[in-house]
C-alpha cells in the first residue's frame, strides 16, 4: 500500500514506501494511510433504439427554433443560437437524445445520389455533411422534400450549416462544467459522409 508523507511546512504530500521525519532532533517513523483521489472520467455512451425517448416530433420542434432568415443570409451561428437557447435546461440524457435524432436524420440523406445533386458541396466530405446539416436546419418540410427528391439538395457552398452540429455539446459542457471536446456520447449511426452503406456504391 503506498504511503503518503505530509509536509506540514509546505502543505504538500509525497508518495513513499515509508518515511522518517524529525521532531526535537529525534527521528520518528510515521506511516500515513494514502489519500483517496476520485477522478471523473467519461466513457462513451451508446444508445440503443429502445433507450431513445426523444421522438422525431420533439426533435423537429426543437429544430423549428432555428432562425431561417439568418440561415438564408448565410449567418449559421446566428441561425442556430435560438436552438441552443431552447436546449438550455434539458437534461444530459435529453441532449444525448437530440444528437441521436440529429445523427439519424443526417444519416438518412447520406447517399451518393444526394451528393451528386449538392453542387459544389458534393465534392467534399465535409462540404456534403454541412449541406445536409443545412437541409435539416431548414426544417421538417424542406427535409422531407429533399429526401423524396434529391435534386432539391442545396447547390451552393453558402448553403451550409456546420453550426448545427454543436449546440447540444456546448449546452452539455455548460451543464457539466466541462469542455465540449469531452462530449461522451456516440450515436447509433454516424453522420459523417459515406457512413450509410445502403446509399453508396462501392
Amino acid at each position: 500500500m503506498p504511503i503518503r508523507e505530509f509536509d506540514t511546512t509546505a502543505n504538500r504530500a509525497y508518495t513513499l514506501g515509508a518515511l522518517t521525519t524529525y521532531r526535537d532532533a529525534r527521528p520518528i517513523s510515521v506511516w500515513i494511510m494514502p489519500a483517496v483521489v476520485v477522478m471523473k472520467t467519461y466513457a462513451p455512451i451508446i444508445f440503443t433504439l429502445e433507450s431513445i425517448s426523444m421522438n422525431e416530433t420533439e426533435f423537429w420542434k426543437l429544430i423549428s427554433f432555428i432562425d431561417i432568415v439568418a440561415l438564408d443570409e448565410g449567418d449559421e451561428d446566428a441561425a442556430v443560437k435560438p436552438l441552443k437557447q431552447a436546449l438550455i435546461g434539458k437534461s444530459e440524457s435529453e441532449l444525448f437524445e437530440f444528437e441521436e435524432q440529429l445523427s439519424r436524420q443526417l444519416y438518412t440523406i447520406d447517399g451518393e445520389v444526394f451528393a451528386k445533386n449538392a453542387g459544389e458541396s458534393g465534392g467534399s466530405d465535409d462540404g456534403f455533411l454541412y449541406a445536409r446539416c443545412y437541409v435539416v436546419a431548414k426544417g421538417l418540410e424542406f427535409y422531407e422534400t429533399v429526401k423524396a427528391d434529391p435534386t432539391k439538395m442545396p447547390k451552393s457552398i453558402q448553403q451550409w450549416c456546420e453550426a448545427l452540429l454543436y449546440p447540444q455539446r456546448e449546452v452539455w459542457a455548460e451543464l457539466m462544467k466541462s469542455d465540449p471536446s469531452e462530449w461522451p456520447f456516440s450515436a447509433s449511426v454516424s453522420y459523417e459522409t459515406a457512413s450509410n452503406p445502403d446509399l453508396w456504391s462501392e
